[in-house]
């Protein structure tokens, strides 16, 4: 008898705890409807999904076109398993990206893309009444945790897109509070999480409307006696910001033009926030909306992990923000580390007396230099 794999010495163990616990081997919940969903058509829960999800989202034909391939895969998978592709157990979803991994030779990147597709139609599925799927049990984030998506030995480089390839990708992207998040990320090297952490009070727009309709708008200490300026607190600042250091940073016309567009649609909910979920108008409470933004714009189809380079994802901002400023514009290295909130060395004066000397220093050279991307 062969020596037994990983998989299976796991899947033994968890027979041996469940027999002696009286527990269940397997994670499969939802093998009780299983006769309730044979009259059922396996594409209907997904056209649910896409009639009342992704079409009003207005996605990218290319976009659209990933999940729509997903599902067809899935679909085809559970057809094979012998199960209706609504029911799936959690041996199902980790088998499900060994396949895309063993068989079909996906990419990691693009793996965990297909399966965040049916994750996000699994919430969906949750938060309507019409399906019996309940909110403590979800196959595909527990296989995300629990498979190896596959790995490279080499660390790929992200790709290098030039300003007029960046501005044809733009130009697809419609929904106006992604578009303002994306925007942001390049034109202000900002993390995900940065993105979700800006409150009005850290934006300074010269605006008399938005002023007076958002009184704590660029209220923050930092930004006194300033205008069309962003302030991004530091981690010791505000929970969630990754950056040891805080900066503020000049809006140029774009990014004034593409804020105030956005600020002068977003749901007034009294929120301190200042980008908010679609459904809920709340702070964006995980970057899944942020990577959603960013994979309508650069479409996994061509803008996916290849052999050569990383997939396009909302890290690509920071990356191109630092090489632009680094490599184009030789900008000294610690005033790029000053834009990204890096530390600098030690031996420095307090934190409050330096951050707003080193703005002077890259204001006038950033909104002369700063690449356009409308």
């Amino acid at each position: 008898m062969s020596e037994p794999t990983d998989t299976e010495a796991i899947d033994t163990l968890r027979q041996e705890i469940a027999a002696a616990t009286g527990g269940k081997a397997d994670n499969d919940p939802l093998v009780e409807y299983i006769p309730k969903f044979e009259d059922l058509d396996e594409y209907k829960p997904f056209q649910a999904f896409i009639a009342e999800i992704l079409e009003p989202d207005d996605l990218a034909p290319r976009t659209r076109g990933s999940y729509e391939r997903t599902f067809r895969y899935w679909i085809e998978f559970m057809e094979e398993e012998g199960r209706h592709p609504a029911l799936p157990g959690e041996g199902h979803a980790r088998r499900f990206i060994r396949v895309l991994r063993d068989d079909y030779d996906h990419q990691p990147s693009t793996i965990r893309k297909q399966i965040q597709h049916l994750d996000r139609v699994w919430e969906y599925w949750q938060r309507e009444s019409m399906f019996p799927h309940s909110t403590d049990f979800n196959p595909f984030a527990i296989a995300l945790e629990k498979e190896s998506l596959g790995s490279s030995s080499i660390k790929k480089e992200l790709p290098r897109i030039d300003e007029s390839e960046l501005r044809e990708q733009l130009q697809d992207l419609l929904h106006i509070r992604d578009r303002a998040i994306v925007i942001s990320q390049l034109k202000l090297g900002l993390r995900a999480g940065e993105i979700q952490n800006i409150q009005l009070q850290d934006i300074a727009l010269e605006h008399a409307d938005l002023n007076d309709h958002y009184p704590d708008l660029g209220t923050h200490d930092k930004l006194r006696d300033r205008d069309n300026v962003i302030y991004i607190p530091s981690c010791h600042e505000r929970k969630g910001n990754k950056s040891k250091r805080p900066r503020l940073l000049p809006l140029d016309d774009e990014m004034r033009q593409v804020l105030i567009r956005y600020l002068l649609i977003r749901p007034d909910t009294g929120s301190p926030w200042v980008f908010l979920s679609k459904a809920g108008h709340r702070q964006l409470s995980d970057e899944k909306p942020i990577n959603r933004a960013w994979s309508d714009a650069f479409p996994e189809d061509e803008y996916g992990e290849t052999d050569e380079y990383r997939a396009v994802t909302s890290h690509f901002g920071r990356h191109r923000f630092t090489t632009y400023w680094m490599i184009d514009q030789e900008l000294s290295r610690e005033l790029v580390k000053y834009m990204r909130g890096d530390k600098t060395g030690k031996n420095r004066e307090a934190i409050d007396d330096y951050v707003h000397a080193y703005y002077e220093d890259i204001e006038n050279r950033y909104l002369e230099y700063i690449y356009k991307l409308l």
